[in-house]
């Protein structure tokens, strides 16, 4: 049976975005406001970096996200596989040891034995009170009631019954306690079987004062060896018998634990990813910001109504002064958007990244209303100044500007969307506008969707391409708005 994905429905090759988007975007610093948790903040993020291209992965997230707000499903499922993770990784860290100890003798293997058992009963305690959190929840999405299914199907298996009862019985078997292994033997004397039955615990006595345990010695049951030729005392072959059968009890029950572990540890991290995310739209919430789910569309367009910047919304005190716009950006076009330093040009192009990017990886988007199409890859290019950056020369910071844009596109893939921050600000504008055109036609060929902030209005006025929007800002009031007329 194949492991679930909490973040994904079926295996993909996620789109092409990267650290440097993130950057661009500020979304490293947004998070520093939204989610205390280091690891879960950076887990969230990496997350981000390579977003889901399918449809259904991002409706399964959303889907997972809706049912993770109720009451506290989340926390609690969060802390049980946490508590699985945690089995896992201390039975992996401590199987080497066993192993090297579990050959000196049958008390050693015996003492292996134990360990093996304490995690299979702890692993399959955690799977039945995980089992029990979400049978108390009507589930809905896809991704839990797969979980739920598979939980219930485990837990109430005759399997289940059986492996409880033998770990609880191993998990504490000492030196005074006696027991039976039988074994079968093939002709040349080897294992191929061996149980362990009959456990008795021994008692405790007190001697002088002093605790003194009995010693029992284990019961060898084994087929007849006559006829075979073996080298070596009975006792010694007893010996080797005995290790070599509760050695081969524990691998057992060793392959059984570490099966289920695999099958549902990797889960405590993946919901570091919700946990993120809701902590994100719960500040919005406290900051009254509106907020929506995207309806997934097939059309790769991006369209939003009242959308507003997710950093100012986090970083202003009232976020009520933030101005929202709406949007529509087609599947393969473009938009150029000219405007006055300081009016808001920046931070349009910013909030349309933050939604696709927020609204592909299937979470809310800080928006009235908005519907969007998964991109192959998100890129961006942002002038130095805007990223925090030094400016340093001209000719340096044109230099630098080419080099990333030629290695976008090296990268960039058919339906994808490339965000560009005054690049080649620092040029004349008729070789800037010129060079620039001439790489924006490049994209729209390609089927690649665009959108350029510039101070370069040669190329604002004058780009050929009839269906790209020109839209400008209304000074003082960080209003976006379609250019009504094209300035010859």
């Amino acid at each position: 049976m194949n492991k679930i994905d909490l973040l994904f429905a079926v295996p993909e090759e996620c789109a092409d975005c990267g650290q440097e988007l993130i950057y661009s975007l500020s979304l490293d610093r947004i998070m520093e406001y939204a989610e205390a948790d280091m690891i879960s903040r950076q887990y969230f993020l990496r997350c981000l970096e390579s977003p889901p291209t399918l449809a259904d992965n991002i409706l399964w997230r959303q889907e997972i996200m809706r049912d993770l707000t109720s009451g506290s499903l989340l926390g609690d499922l969060r802390a049980q596989l946490t508590l699985l993770a945690n089995t896992r990784e201390d039975f992996r860290r401590n199987r080497s040891h066993m192993r090297s100890i579990e050959r000196v003798s049958d008390t050693q293997a015996r003492s292996s034995l134990c360990i093996t058992a304490v995690a299979m009963r702890d692993t399959l305690n955690h799977i039945r009170n995980i089992s029990a959190l979400l049978s108390k929840y009507k589930l809905y999405s896809r991704g839990l009631t797969a979980l739920q299914t598979r939980m219930q199907e485990i837990t109430g298996s005759k399997a289940f019954a059986e492996l409880q009862s033998m770990a609880g019985e191993l998990s504490d078997l000492t030196q005074r306690d006696s027991y039976t292994v039988s074994v079968a033997l093939n002709g040349s004397a080897r294992l191929i079987s061996r149980q362990i039955t009959g456990i008795e615990k021994g008692e405790l006595k007190y001697s002088g004062g002093v605790l003194k345990r009995m010693m029992n010695r284990p019961t060898l049951v084994m087929p007849e060896l006559s006829g075979l030729k073996l080298s070596g005392s009975e006792e010694a072959l007893r010996n080797d018998i005995l290790g070599a059968s509760l050695r081969g009890i524990s691998a057992y029950l060793s392959d059984i634990t570490l099966r289920l572990l695999d099958e549902f540890a990797h889960m405590a991290e993946q919901l570091r990813f919700y946990s993120a995310g809701m902590a994100y739209r719960r500040l919005m919430n406290q900051k009254g910001v509106p907020t929506c789910i995207p309806e997934i569309t097939e059309e790769r367009a991006l369209r939003c109504r009242g959308l507003r910047d997710l950093w100012l919304c986090v970083s202003e005190p009232v976020a009520d002064i933030v101005v929202a716009n709406d949007l529509e950006l087609s599947d393969s076009g473009g938009i150029l958007l000219r405007g006055e330093n300081g009016s808001g040009k920046t931070v349009f192009l910013r909030s349309a990244g933050i939604a696709q990017l927020l609204g592909q990886s299937g979470l809310c988007i800080t928006a009235e209303s908005a519907s969007l199409g998964p991109r192959l890859g998100i890129y961006s290019q942002f002038a130095s100044s805007e990223q925090g950056g030094e400016t340093g020369p001209d000719a340096g910071r044109f230099e630098q500007e080419v080099a990333e844009l030629s290695a976008i596109i090296e990268r960039m893939r058919e339906k994808s969307l490339i965000l560009l921050n005054e690049t080649f600000q620092t040029t004349s504008y008729p070789e800037g506008s010129e060079g620039l055109a001439g790489i924006l036609s490049y994209f729209s060929r390609r089927g690649v969707s665009w959108m350029l902030v510039t101070h370069l209005t040669e190329l604002y006025n004058n780009y050929p391409d009839p269906d790209v929007i020109r839209l400008r800002t209304v000074p003082k009031e960080f209003r976006i708005v379609a250019e009504s007329r094209i300035h010859q």
